[in-house]
């Protein structure tokens, strides 16, 4: 699913292929950095949405400030 953070924000969430448990994929780009941050949880509860929005806003703003932008 789309979500608002850097350019291309896509959040996916799902299943963990190494064993039970749940996984949350936050991929993005600022300027020329391409960002992916994984969430592992338990079973049936992965990372809320509102949750790894924040975090992805938060690691936008630090690739912002890095860059001078």
């Amino acid at each position: 699913a789309p979500a608002p953070v850097g350019t291309g924000g896509t959040m996916v969430t799902g299943t963990s292929m190494g064993g039970p448990g749940s996984v949350t994929v936050l991929t993005f780009t600022e300027g020329n950095v391409a960002t992916t941050i994984e969430f592992d949880g338990p079973p049936n509860d992965p990372a809320p949405p509102d949750f790894v929005t924040e975090l992805g806003q938060k690691q936008d703003t630090a690739i912002k400030d890095w860059q001078g932008v």
